[in-house]
């Protein structure tokens, strides 16, 4: 069975009740439309031992492995509370699952006692890509993730400002706490994470070969990592964007092979541009002075397509503001170009193409996400589309 939520969906739990997921969770947001999960009081939540204002977040706990996978896509999961004698382990568990994929997502200003924002036990292996975590709580260990006897992979993400408020100095803490594991972080900034514990470390018992082409405040072996203040934003809709003056700009792994990076970071910028990536959930890309979301320029732009998600056949629709030779494509997740649409010259004004699921030796393509691109040359606008089955 499959739960599927669309962009700009807002779930709203209306007291401490969480969503067990034993199928299959696809929720597909945008940068400008993400989905998302949160208390319906927000405004009573504390960071306490009440119960208040929050909701008991999402747990994939021993999902059969013959599901497909779960994916969630550009959400939000705020205001999420785990203590005491409720499961108090993060708004976001696995247990023996290993079949989570988390992209460009944000998690933020939630509580619980181990692993504020993820936790992982019993060999789970989720992935997080391009996701922001921050402003997370812990009462007893790890400020952001805790994993025990497990393997999560976390790449191109920013875990800043999470807290580990254990009081005791001589308790193990970090915002990444390892036990028996081998979590693997690849492109990351781990930064200004705080903690009691009487040696400041970002990360406890995670393997310096399995760290690389990260910024991780007060330093940490492996390939590529640097310990330089990240020079976020501070302010506006991404204050943990990069500045143009930030040592993370193309100073991630100059090999991006195996990490099915998507087509766009979390604020709708190209994720993949220049040849080289930056570190953490952000490019340093302008954006133009429009609405914020899948457009990067006001003179092309992709319409919604209709209908979304689609079966056998969606109407692909762009506008132009003069004429103009332009490509509208397909990609799959992995950056692969599926099909060509058109590649010729258009006139000002709003255009439509249709896309009945063929690549371009005319077989059906598989059930799931693609990327859509205008281009004339560079990549004008990208949008997701789904196909169902």
């Amino acid at each position: 069975m499959t739960l599927t939520i669309a962009a700009g969906v807002r779930v709203e739990f209306q007291g401490h009740y969480r969503l067990d997921v034993r199928g299959r969770l696809l929720a597909f947001g945008t940068a400008s439309d993400p989905v998302l999960l949160t208390s319906g009081d927000p405004g009573a939540f504390k960071i306490d031992a009440s119960l208040d204002g929050a909701w008991n977040g999402l747990r994939f706990e021993r999902t059969s492995a013959v599901n497909n996978p779960s994916r969630l896509e550009y959400c939000v999961i705020e205001y999420a509370k785990s203590i005491r004698d409720s499961i108090f382990v993060g708004p976001l568990v696995c247990d023996d699952y290993s079949g989570l994929r988390v992209v460009n997502a944000t998690i933020r200003r939630n509580v619980a006692d181990y692993g504020a924002a993820v936790f992982c036990f019993h060999c789970a292996s989720p992935q997080l890509t391009g996701c922001l975590i921050y402003d997370n709580y812990a009462f007893l260990g790890g400020a952001a993730v805790y994993t025990l006897d497990s393997y999560p992979r976390l790449i191109n993400c920013t875990i800043a400002h999470n807290h580990d408020l254990n009081p005791e100095a001589m308790t193990e803490a970090a915002a990444v706490l390892s036990y028996f594991s081998k979590p693997r972080i690849t492109d990351c900034i781990l930064w200004d994470n705080t903690t009691n514990y009487f040696i400041p470390a970002q990360l406890w018992e995670v393997k310096p070969y399995n760290t690389t082409w990260s910024d991780i405040d007060g330093g940490w072996k492996g390939e590529g990592n640097i310990d330089l203040d990240p020079d976020f934003a501070g302010a506006g809709n991404d204050p943990y964007s990069l500045q143009s003056s930030s040592p993370c700009i193309n100073a991630a792994a100059p090999d991006t092979a195996g990490l099915l990076l998507p087509a766009l970071d979390r604020a709708g910028r190209p994720r993949v541009a220049g040849g080289r990536v930056d570190i953490g959930a952000y490019e340093e890309r302008p954006l133009s002075n429009g609405p914020s979301g899948s457009s990067l320029t006001a003179h092309a732009r992709l319409l919604p397509n209709r209908p979304n998600p689609f079966h056998p056949r969606t109407a692909i629709a762009f506008a132009l503001d003069h004429p103009r030779k332009i490509a509208v494509e397909i990609f799959d997740l992995s950056g692969r170009r599926i099909r060509t649409l058109s590649h010729r010259r258009f006139d000002a004004g709003e255009h439509t193409l249709i896309w009945n699921g063929l690549d371009t030796s005319g077989r059906g393509v598989a059930p799931g996400v693609y990327w859509v691109q205008l281009r004339d040359g560079t990549i004008l606008d990208s949008r997701k589309i789904i196909l169902i089955r």
